[in-house]
């Protein structure tokens, strides 16, 4: 018979995250902002070049994401956060030729790959989306091309990015590293 202390003595179980935790986390919030600027920068502004360019980004990142865990550690990933972020980094900084979707699944594939492959002590070297970026840039600069223009200048548009970027930095707690940019943009 256990004793009658034997509850007290057992670790505290912590609750699991309420969902409405999970979804107002800083990285979650983050994902579902990007992506609504991408639905609706596509809508009013063209900044895609086409709806299809989502899925076929996404896909590509959370399918290699997938395939690479399993390779590597033989289970399913923690966390498909990660490589949905980068998809949606990929769909916000690049806009290749017109019809050249394949750019956009190779970026996220590679940006994925990148994460698992070129490592150090067991972190990633480089941003893998950057990385992926540069690389197209290099190997297909007739095809790959960074996003090079600006989607308006509306006052509604460059508020809804500043309300978007300061609740993501602010929900993250990293206003001192967006406050030094600042400083030292002015400063420079």
């Amino acid at each position: 018979m256990p004793p009658a202390n034997a509850a007290s003595t057992a670790p505290a179980q912590r609750p699991a995250p309420t969902w409405r935790q999970r979804v107002l986390s800083p990285p979650w919030m983050f994902a579902g902002l990007i992506t609504l600027i991408l639905v609706v920068g596509e809508a009013f502004f063209d900044i895609l070049g086409g709806y299809e360019r989502i899925p076929i980004t996404l896909g590509a990142a959370i399918a290699t994401e997938v395939a690479l865990s399993f390779a590597f550690t033989g289970a399913w990933p923690y966390t498909l956060l990660s490589a949905y972020i980068s998809g949606n980094s990929v769909l916000l900084l690049t806009k290749p030729a017109a019809g050249a979707n394949w750019i956009f699944a190779m970026a996220a594939t590679l940006a994925i790959m990148s994460k698992y492959v070129l490592r150090y002590r067991g972190q990633h070297l480089w941003n893998p989306t950057n990385f992926a970026i540069a690389l197209l840039l290099l190997v297909a600069p007739g095809t790959m091309a960074i996003l090079s223009h600006q989607w308006s200048n509306s006052p509604l548009a460059v508020a809804i990015i500043f309300s978007v970027g300061f609740i993501t930095v602010y929900r993250a707690r990293l206003m001192h590293i967006t406050g030094t940019y600042v400083a030292a943009f002015l400063a420079f």
